[in-house]
């Protein structure tokens, strides 16, 4: 059991450090920063699973499973925020949302 838990962790730090370090996502968003609504759209082929987005003290503010080509932004304060695309496979990458 305690091999598994160790291939998970190493898994989900690959995963992290692949987002981190240059690896260009399947999306693009804008605009950033944002003012009301941040959009999103997908390469060809590319399917999203979830999006969602954390405040700068980790609690999830905004989730999509359907319709992810935006989000509205609008009534949240400004600042930074972490949006998360999770695409089918299990592919995450984080981007850095500045809220004006």
């Amino acid at each position: 059991m305690k091999t598994r838990r160790y291939i998970l962790l190493i898994g989900l730090l690959m995963a992290v450090c692949l987002t981190s370090y240059g690896y260009k996502p399947p999306f693009t968003l804008y605009p950033n920063p944002v003012k009301d609504q941040l959009s999103l759209r997908f390469d060809d082929g590319e399917e999203p699973e979830s999006v969602e987005l954390y405040n700068l003290v980790g609690l999830l503010v905004a989730s999509r499973r359907n319709n992810i080509e935006s989000i509205d932004m609008s009534t949240m304060s400004s600042g930074v925020y972490t949006l998360c695309v999770t695409m089918k496979g299990g592919t995450r990458y984080h981007k850095k949302i500045l809220k004006e």
